[in-house]
Order: structure tokens, then sequence, then C-alpha cells
């Protein structure tokens, strides 16, 4: 994963319900470190259900926060902090780019 340092993972994303808090979350070797980001902060607005909502974050923002890009081990983890409700979130086209 290394070769993606000046990258960025984009994906879509749906919450059936407003009001939603959702994280993204990524871990290396052994949950070693952790990154976990507030999507609201790449483009989510939690007052927006039913429609896909498109999220890029930059890699760096990943490996600032202690991530060993050349140890991955958990890609992508989603993760609803708070909802009021039972509620489903659909995730499509997930890419880790390149710039």
């Amino acid at each position: 994963m290394s070769d993606f340092a000046n990258g960025r993972v984009t994906f879509k994303i749906e919450a059936d319900n407003t009001g939603q808090q959702i994280t993204f979350v990524v871990q290396d070797d052994y949950a070693q470190s952790s990154s976990i980001l507030d999507i609201s902060n790449y483009g989510f607005d939690a007052n927006k259900a039913g429609i896909f909502q498109a999220i890029s974050i930059p890699v760096s923002q990943l490996t600032t926060q202690g991530i060993d890009l050349k140890k991955m081990d958990k890609l992508f983890q989603i993760f609803v902090v708070n909802s009021a409700n039972d509620s489903f979130t659909y995730i499509a086209d997930v890419y880790w780019m390149l710039e």
C-alpha cells in the first residue's frame, strides 16, 4: 500500500437515516496503529439520507495518524458511531487511487 502514500481513497456511502456520525477506519498489522476519521470532514452530510454521497480521503490523512502503509491489515472499515434508529449504511465504488 505504500505506493498510495500520495493518493487518496474514494468511495460512495448511503445512510438510510439522517443524523448519523460515521467514521472511516484503517489499521496496520496487529492494530499497532489505527487511523479513525470522521467522514463528515470529507464530503459526508449527515442531513442527507437515501442518496449516495461521494467521499474522498487523502492517504496522507491516514499516515499522519501513524499508519504504516507497508504493514496494512484492515484496509477499510466503516463504523456508525451514533445512530438513534436502526439503520443501514451502504458502501459502493471503493478505490485506492494514485495521484
